[in-house]
């Protein structure tokens, strides 16, 4: 069963019940109201769209930025331990420096 098309005043044939006017009208309505929901939903989903690509681009930002602070750790991670160990290395030579030499005899404990 096929639905029956709504009366517009090209298919109302009362002419007198004044039934196709207020039908057009309802239709007009109708129309307007379903152009502007869609409008809105376009425009609506134009945004979303928008804000997708923008947070996938802070996102790559984001993951770059990540990236380059792991870099900076690391190396400042490398140079603090290269400062240690030629503090490590010049405390040694300071240490072998002012030690007595191996062939001059250390004192004993008990002896006067």
């Amino acid at each position: 069963m096929k639905p029956s098309p709504v009366p517009t005043p090209k298919t109302c044939r009362s002419t007198r019940c004044g039934r196709g006017k207020k039908e057009a009208e309802k239709l007009a309505k109708w129309e307007s109201v379903g152009k502007e929901i869609q409008d809105a939903t376009n425009k609506y989903n134009a945004d979303g769209d928008r804000s997708a690509k923008k947070a996938a681009a802070l996102e790559l930002e984001l993951t770059t930025l990540r990236a380059a602070k792991e870099k900076l750790n690391r190396e400042a991670f490398e140079l603090a331990r290269q400062v240690e160990l030629g503090k490590s290395v010049a405390g040694q030579r300071k240490s072998k420096s002012s030690a007595t030499p191996r062939w001059f005899p250390t004192p004993r404990r008990g002896a006067r």
